[in-house]
């Protein structure tokens, strides 16, 4: 794999633990704190997947979930490695989504195998209407990338539809 790729992806990890780590360690988010008119930090954990699905305290959904993103996460990096050395060049756009992704499903991932849970502290707001669920950068980093990659397919399409 391409060594930018891999540091992109290591990087990103970090920031995400970091920021975690100074959440628990300052105490951040124990109350609810108002940021700005739009974002408050309320640090809460979630034992479940996407938006608490799956949320459990019984070890072997836990141990579940774990097994599970251990399957996704190797899927990943097996696709994604197959994709980097292959002779089929990838978009900057493309390198940058899967980076993205890899980055906020390891850390993530290296959340839930030291906590067994995952610590979730950005809620968006406007006025007294709230984003459906409580996240971190971790998932910030995966729907930039998934939005990336749709934007990238629309661009690829259209290069194929012209020539």
């Amino acid at each position: 794999m391409n060594r930018l790729f891999i540091s992109g992806v290591f990087s990103l990890v970090l920031l995400d633990l970091f920021v975690k780590y100074a959440i628990e360690f300052f105490g951040w988010g124990i109350k609810p704190t108002s940021i700005t008119h739009f974002l408050i930090i309320n640090k809460t954990y979630n034992k479940g997947l996407l938006f608490g699905i799956a949320h459990s305290d019984d070890l072997l959904i836990n141990y579940s979930i774990i097994f599970l993103m251990t399957i996704v996460i190797l899927a990943l990096i097996f696709y994604i490695s197959k994709f980097l050395n292959s002779k089929n060049n990838l978009s900057n756009l493309s390198k940058i989504s899967w980076m993205l992704l890899l980055g906020g499903g390891i850390a993530n991932y290296v959340d839930r195998i030291i906590d067994n849970k995952v610590t979730d502290y950005v809620i968006l707001h406007y006025d007294e209407l709230y984003f459906p669920g409580i996240f971190n950068i971790a998932d910030i980093f995966i729907s930039v990338a998934f939005i990336i990659l749709i934007i990238d397919i629309f661009i690829s399409n259209e290069k194929e539809n012209t020539i």
